[in-house]
C-alpha cells in the first residue's frame, strides 16, 4: 500500500548488494593520476590522501581520482575473489548472482535470494566480516610467513 506511512509498512526484505570501485583500491599507479589539493594551504600531491597536510596540518582535501586500466583490472579481480566468496563458501548459484559494470569505476554483484531476502542486519553484518577477514586470526590458518 504505497498511501500508507513508512512506519506501517513491514519489512519484505533485500537482495544482497557490493560496490567494488577501482578508486578504493590502493593501486600503484595512483601515484600517477590521483592527485589532491589542501583546502586550508593549497598544497598539492599525488597518491593516497594524507591524513594530515605535510605543509600546514590540514585534515581536509580535495581528491581527483582517475581509474585507469590497472585500476579497473584490480577492480575486477577483487569482484572475481568476491565471486568465489559467494559461489564457493556461500554456495549461491550463478543464477542468483548479477554482476555488471557500474560506468567507469568498477562493478556491482547483486544477490537475489530467497535466503538472502529473510536475513536481518547482523546475518548480513557477518556475511561481510567473513568476505572482508573480520576476526581472522592468520596464525590459525597458516598464514603468518612460518613454514
Amino acid at each position: 500500500m504505497p498511501e500508507e506511512p513508512m512506519e506501517n509498512k513491514g519489512w519484505l526484505g533485500a537482495d544482497l548488494y557490493f560496490d567494488i570501485d577501482a578508486d578504493h583500491i590502493p593501486t600503484r599507479c595512483g601515484k600517477i593520476h590521483d592527485t589532491w589539493r589542501c583546502r586550508s594551504c593549497g598544497f598539492e600531491g599525488r597518491g593516497m590522501v594524507p591524513d594530515e597536510c605535510p605543509a600546514c596540518g590540514g585534515k581536509s582535501f580535495e581528491e581527483q581520482k582517475w581509474p585507469c586500466e590497472i585500476c579497473l583490472e584490480s577492480a575486477k579481480y577483487e569482484a572475481l575473489k568476491l565471486l568465489d566468496f559467494l559461489l564457493e563458501d556461500f554456495g549461491f548459484s550463478p543464477e542468483e548472482i548479477e554482476v555488471s559494470f557500474s560506468g567507469h569505476r568498477g562493478y556491482h554483484i547483486q544477490v537475489e535470494s530467497e535466503a538472502i531476502r529473510e536475513l536481518d542486519s547482523v546475518a548480513r553484518k557477518e556475511i561481510v566480516d567473513y568476505i572482508t577477514g573480520v576476526g581472522l586470526e592468520p596464525t590459525y590458518h597458516g598464514l603468518d610467513g612460518s613454514p
